[in-house]
C-alpha cells in the first residue's frame, strides 16, 4: 500500500506530491495539522477512503504549535508499485481525521496514477 502517513489554525491533511505516480520510486511527506480547539489527551481517528487506520490520542503523535494547532509530519517510500494490501491503489485517496463527535477535524485527498 501506498505510505500515507499545512499551515493555519485550522485543520488539514496535505502531501508533498499531489499526484503519484505508483511506478515512481519516491519519498511522499504527509502533513497533518489539527485545529486548535483539540487538546493532548482527545482521541481522534483516522480514516482514509471511510476505512478507520488508526486511533490516537492527539498528544501521542501531534506536537502543539505557536498558534497552538496541533502538527503531525510523516514520510515514506513509494514501493514502485501499483498493488497494495488492500489491492490496486490508483485513484483519488482521501484521508480524514475526525474527532470523538464524529466531526472532520483535518482532510485532504492524494492521487495515485499507474
Amino acid at each position: 500500500f501506498v505510505y500515507l502517513n499545512m499551515s493555519s489554525a485550522a485543520g488539514g491533511v496535505t502531501f508533498s506530491l499531489s499526484t503519484i505516480s505508483c511506478a515512481a520510486n519516491v519519498s511522499v511527506t504527509m502533513t497533518i495539522r489539527l485545529p486548535a480547539s483539540l487538546h493532548a489527551t482527545d482521541q481522534v481517528t483516522v480514516q482514509v477512503d471511510g476505512k478507520i487506520v488508526s486511533a490516537i490520542s492527539v498528544g501521542s503523535q501531534f506536537i502543539q504549535q505557536a498558534d497552538s494547532s496541533w502538527l503531525y509530519t510523516g514520510s515514506g517510500a513509494m514501493l514502485g508499485t501499483c498493488q497494495g494490501a488492500t489491492g490496486q491503489v490508483v485513484g483519488t485517496h482521501t484521508v480524514r481525521v475526525i474527532d470523538a463527535s464524529s466531526k472532520v477535524v483535518a482532510e485532504g485527498s492524494v492521487t495515485v496514477i499507474p
